[in-house]
């Protein structure tokens, strides 16, 4: 069996062999052509698997590149978004500023007389001329005394009278020049009325005056130890609020909102129609600079309401 076709044997004489050494040494092609080519085939197939899976990762590695570019792209637009708010954001601080700065160019005289030497000593007699109680004016149904005037000085606090006499002020010049809005004013005391005891309390206030006949109202505001300013526009059909320490006060324009509908029923017997009609706290305001000067800025702020021009004054 050792000497067929297939086997090769080795020259016995060369080396003294064994017969567990011829075992050893026989060698079969057909077994060595087998496992050469199975060898071939596993490295074929290692290698398609190398291949595949380095396919794989490429497409694998392409697809997060173009995510990756594609987040980048994103955040990129994103920041020039930003940069182009934050530009649009100056631009529009940089507006307003000169928007103020013309505001600030108004006719200031207009706003604030220059007095001259006779008015200086007016004043002047009027704050120190003589006793607390003495009467310097009447008129409205208003007495305004030597002690009511001294709260336009220094940093006392302005009280009712002399804010229902100027507001009187304000109305009479509304009716004596046909140029200005229409004015109806009411005291310091209807708000609070109002606000407390709601529309029964001041339903007889306008017995005598249709308000709907008016083109605006102005309406004082006392809050204890501060002074504010509401009004009702009929031709803009707003209720404002206006406030020298910019607060809110939503309560005083829904009630003012709720007091025309009461008012139009009460006195014309029907609904009043308050579709468009918006309640703003004005907070593009001159703001005062103490703790004392709310009431004098309330009148100023009714001042320049009554006659349609911008609040162009300061501290």
């Amino acid at each position: 069996n050792l000497k067929n076709d297939n086997y090769l044997i080795p020259d016995r004489t060369a080396v003294s062999l064994s017969p567990t050494d011829d075992a050893i040494l026989l060698v079969s092609p057909r077994s060595q052509k087998s496992g050469d080519s199975n060898r071939s085939i596993k490295k074929s197939e290692e290698l398609d698997r190398n291949a595949e899976w380095l396919m794989k990762w490429r497409e694998k590695s392409n697809k997060e590149k173009i995510k990756l570019r594609t987040e980048i792209q994103r955040e990129t637009e994103k920041l020039k978004e930003i940069s182009l708010t934050k530009q649009k954001k100056v631009d529009e601080i940089v507006q307003e500023f000169e928007d103020a700065q013309k505001v600030e160019e108004v006719d200031l005289p207009n706003l604030f007389p220059n007095l001259d030497n006779c008015m200086e000593e007016a004043i002047h007699t009027a704050l120190c001329g003589g006793s607390g109680g003495e009467v310097l004016t009447e008129d409205f149904n208003i007495t305004i005394t030597r002690s009511d005037i001294k709260t336009l000085s220094g940093c006392n606090w302005l009280n009712d009278e002399v804010i229902n006499f100027y507001f009187n002020l304000i109305s009479k010049r509304s009716k004596n020049e046909k140029s200005l809005p229409k004015v109806h004013v009411f005291n310091t005391f209807f708000y609070p009325k109002l606000s407390n005891h709601g529309y029964s309390s001041v339903r007889r206030w306008t017995k005598k005056v249709d308000i709907f006949q008016h083109d605006l109202l102005l309406i004082p505001v006392h809050l204890g130890v501060h002074w504010c300013l509401a009004t009702i526009d009929f031709r803009k059909k707003e209720v404002s609020y206006y406030d020298s320490m910019l607060g809110d006060n939503h309560n005083c324009v829904e009630s003012l909102l709720n007091y025309i509908s009461k008012e139009s029923k009460d006195k014309k017997q029907k609904d009043y129609d308050l579709s468009g009609w918006r309640t703003i706290i004005v907070k593009d305001v001159p703001q005062q600079m103490n703790g004392s000067d709310c009431g004098v800025f309330t009148c100023k702020f009714a001042d320049c309401v009554s006659r349609d021009i911008p609040l162009a004054f300061q501290q």
